[in-house]
């Protein structure tokens, strides 16, 4: 039989057609034992078409915070529930495509050694699709070599061995932001980690979602774990080169980084 895969999302006011389309795309899949874990970190919006997902799917289960605890705590709560012998990781306003985990359990199955897999992504803006620059097919060594300097692949793409993922204690409950960034910091400890040459998700990306002042917090986050990064696998140039720019962003008033967002420099994440 082939093992079982827990399809972890959590959301918070979500747009409803965002997060319909997310959940019918891992209804959608080609691999079909699979079990999807919703975790509501305290919506005020209602979703009255999860009523019929549930009973429509079996598969299906469904977690309500009592309170706003945050992405982090809420994908540890969904991991403790699930039953899978790997994670998958989906955003609730994202999309797997359908031959996602028939590409990527495969690939576990055959290489143990293997603790996480992504894969490229396209992006969808503005009612365009495009393939960002930083997806791209990754290898170890060359993570290992720059994750002081950068993230590699984007959080929904992944499927990680659930034992491995436990074995670590889960997210770091201590990053609000940049949870999978130093996720992946600590897998490499545990085996191998790659991002696939195939394109198997669709990101949204809703223009104005975050604030300039939630991505100050997200680079101050993603900063501790270039920090980590570089004490544990150095890095050189690139790594000051772009810690010295977040810390830059992070720093400055917020008038003077809105007057120097669109320059060239700053828009690419190398």
């Amino acid at each position: 039989m082939r093992p079982l895969v827990s399809f972890l999302m959590c959301y918070r006011n979500e747009n409803a057609v965002f997060l319909k389309e997310a959940i019918d795309s891992v209804l959608s899949q080609t691999y079909k034992n699979i079990e999807l874990i919703l975790v509501d970190d305290a919506s005020t919006q209602k979703y009255d078409f999860l009523d019929q997902y549930s009973v429509q799917f079996s598969g299906i289960r469904y977690i309500k915070n009592d309170s706003n605890l945050g992405l982090t705590k809420s994908l540890n709560k969904g991991l403790a529930l699930a039953g899978g012998e790997y994670i998958a990781r989906l955003d609730s306003d994202d999309i797997s495509l359908p031959n996602r985990l028939d590409v990527q359990v495969p690939f576990m199955e055959a290489h143990p050694e293997y603790v996480l897999i992504g894969s490229r992504f396209l992006v969808v803006e503005n009612g365009k699709e495009y393939e960002p620059i930083e997806s791209r097919e990754w290898e170890t060594e060359e993570i290992k070599n720059t994750i002081s300097s950068q993230n590699f692949t984007a959080h929904s793409t992944i499927l990680v061995r659930t034992a491995s993922l436990r074995k670590i204690g889960g997210y770091n409950e201590f990053y609000y932001y940049a949870q999978d960034y130093e996720l992946y910091l600590r897998l490499l400890k545990m085996g191998k980690i790659k991002v696939i040459n195939e394109i198997l998700v669709k990101r949204n990306i809703v223009e104005g979602a975050i604030s300039q002042k939630k991505r100050r917090q997200q680079r101050f986050y993603a900063m501790l774990t270039m920090f980590k990064g570089f004490l544990r696998y150095g890095g050189g140039v690139p790594f000051f080169k772009n810690f010295a720019k977040s810390l830059f962003l992070v720093t400055m008033p917020l008038r003077i980084v809105k007057c120097i967002k669109n320059l060239p420099y700053f828009k690419v994440q190398r």
